[in-house]
């Protein structure tokens, strides 16, 4: 079962890039994941090296978790912060395809093992 936050008074989702260094990254992730606004965390490529989704009750919320919360965390260099008012397709709603493209069919499917010579 899984909890829709803002039924439950969580109205503020918002995506944080963090850059960090980099040598502190397995320190930094476990702080990460200790933390219950926390609802995502990922090493990235790109602008950021780790990109977070958080969900809080408020702006005065978000302002406290990355002001104090984040702020104290050794080896962060820099935040930027993505408030996200909309969510269009949640991660919870991924399903697996009926048929992957592209995946490699099983070579032993075309051999009929009956036909086979026996020594």
């Amino acid at each position: 079962m899984l909890a829709d936050p803002a039924k439950l008074g969580y109205d503020l989702r918002a995506l944080i890039g963090l850059k960090i260094e980099l040598r502190r990254l397995e320190e930094i992730a476990s702080t990460l994941r200790a933390l219950d606004e926390v609802t995502f965390a990922g090493f990235v490529t790109g602008n950021f090296d780790i990109l977070i989704q958080v969900v809080v009750r408020s702006q005065e919320a978000l302002v406290e978790f990355l002001s104090v919360t984040l702020a104290k965390i050794d080896g962060v260099k820099s935040t930027e912060t993505f408030v996200m008012p909309y969510e269009i397709k949640p991660a919870t709603s991924w399903i697996l395809p009926d048929e992957t493209p592209g995946m490699i069919e099983d070579p032993f499917d075309e051999i009929d093992f009956d036909d086979l010579p026996r020594d």
